[in-house]
């Protein structure tokens, strides 16, 4: 017998033994029902399937949510009550597809292939729950679970899954310490959240009133103030702005080629080579970035891209997907996926904006159009070239409205990294406390 299957957990310190989940919790599966009763109508009670519970939630869209429209009186036992824990027992996401029942989710059923776990005397279910939601649960489900056709996990799966035997006081203070942390990563997972649709809508102002530098506000509206506004090929715009095209405002919109050998000839030092997986709204991804050799980028060095160019995704899943090339990371490669646009005297503000412009509705809705009933998702030069910019005809107003995005930016990116740092404490102290490396305090 695997190790992974008799000891979960890994080697446990002398103060803790292995406790079989299925001896230890009031286990339940659903019972079959009769489909014919189904509904999509929002008639009934809601049906507990697989597809409804992933990572934690239940998830209930308009798409994926069924009901049992029919008498409930004989199926007490399977209705189910909250902090109930849900198990979904087949599929892709075997092993992910776990859940605490809440309030809102209820009044619910309990289905077939469905377990549910419930609360007893000698084990906290929050406990279990933190026990599921471990790596240690994935790695014990990717050695039973069948392969054959759907995957799957068995009633005794779930039943034989072996866990640290905390005392119940060391159980809730564990499910209490990490039920604090996901308090944390939702909060501030809120607050990114609201951020971002904060900055939708400022960029939805920025780019069609501007700010009038007198007052430092946004123009007045054209409802408020049309003589301050003109019409353009993209709306309504003050009327001191000017409609340019990315050729009005580049000296070069070129890309990469990807050199000679492909993954073969990529390096863990040396230049930086950029494609598409590192270009990302707003900034790079760099935690998977690949790196030439001087010489390869001798031969590449017509696409090398410098400080302040404006990067772009132009074929792919990942199209539009743009960003300004940050100062500092020294000499920089692309691919042919990646587009870069230089202006001619360039200025970290100016492509700033540009690059906002694009990620905004204004240039996804170019792409869009220019993309609509084709068989591949792509952009050429010429295209790229003909996208139009609002674009105010003072500098001054570019760097405030890029001063505001920028700040904007940082507050989410704050709490990205905050999110991030939850994250890893979390799974580091679920590693420590349930296997009873750290002490309980």
């Amino acid at each position: 017998m695997s190790n992974i299957i008799k000891e979960p957990f890994g080697k446990l310190p002398e103060d803790l033994v292995y406790i079989d989940v299925g001896s230890n919790i009031d286990f339940l599966t659903g019972p079959t029902f009769d489909s014919t009763k189904f509904n999509t109508e929002e008639l009934g009670t809601r049906l507990s399937r697989g597809i409804n519970i992933t990572r934690g939630k239940m998830r209930w869209g308009k798409n994926n949510t069924q009901y049992w429209n029919d008498d409930i009186s004989s199926l007490e036992k399977y209705q189910l009550t909250k902090n109930d824990l849900v198990i979904g027992m087949d599929g892709s996401l075997v092993g992910r597809n776990y859940a605490l029942v809440t309030k809102e989710d209820l009044p619910c059923l309990l289905v077939q292939r469905v377990a549910r776990l419930r609360n007893n005397n000698s084990l906290d279910i929050r406990y279990l729950y933190y026990a599921i939601a471990s790596d240690y649960w994935l790695n014990y489900v990717d050695v039973v679970k069948t392969n054959s056709g759907i995957p799957h996990i068995s009633n005794g799966d779930i039943k034989n899954f072996s866990i640290p035997k905390h005392s119940i006081k060391n159980q809730k203070k564990i499910a209490k310490i990490l039920t604090n942390i996901d308090q944390l990563i939702k909060n501030t997972q809120e607050l990114i959240d609201k951020h971002t649709s904060i900055k939708q809508g400022m960029m939805t102002d920025l780019f069609t009133r501007g700010i009038d530098l007198t007052t430092g506000q946004l123009r007045p509206s054209i409802e408020q103030a049309p003589h301050l506004y003109k019409e353009t090929e993209l709306g309504w715009v003050p009327r001191d702005w000017d409609i340019k095209t990315i050729n009005d405002l580049a000296v070069r919109v070129g890309s990469g080629v990807t050199p000679t050998g492909g993954s073969e000839i990529y390096k863990s030092e040396g230049v930086m080579f950029l494609r598409s997986q590192n270009i990302i709204f707003d900034s790079l991804k760099l935690d998977d970035v690949a790196y030439i050799d001087d010489s390869i980028h001798e031969s590449m060095i017509s696409s090398e891209v410098f400080a302040y160019d404006v990067l772009i995704n132009i074929t792919g899943a990942s199209i539009g997907r743009c960003c300004c090339l940050p100062n500092g990371l020294g000499p920089v490669n692309t691919n042919q996926h990646v587009c870069a646009i230089r202006f001619s005297k360039p200025k970290k503000e100016d492509s700033i904006y540009l690059s906002k412009v694009l990620a905004s509705y204004i240039g996804q809705n170019q792409i869009y159009t220019l993309n609509a009933g084709g068989n591949r998702e792509g952009l050429n030069y010429q295209q790229l070239r003909s996208f139009l910019i609002p674009w105010p005809k003072n500098s001054k107003e570019i760097d405030a409205i890029t001063e505001r995005l920028v700040s904007i930016d940082l507050k989410i990116d704050k709490n990205v990294d905050a999110v991030n740092k939850y994250t890893l404490l979390k799974k580091g102290l679920m590693q420590d406390l349930l296997t009873g490396k750290v002490a309980v305090s």
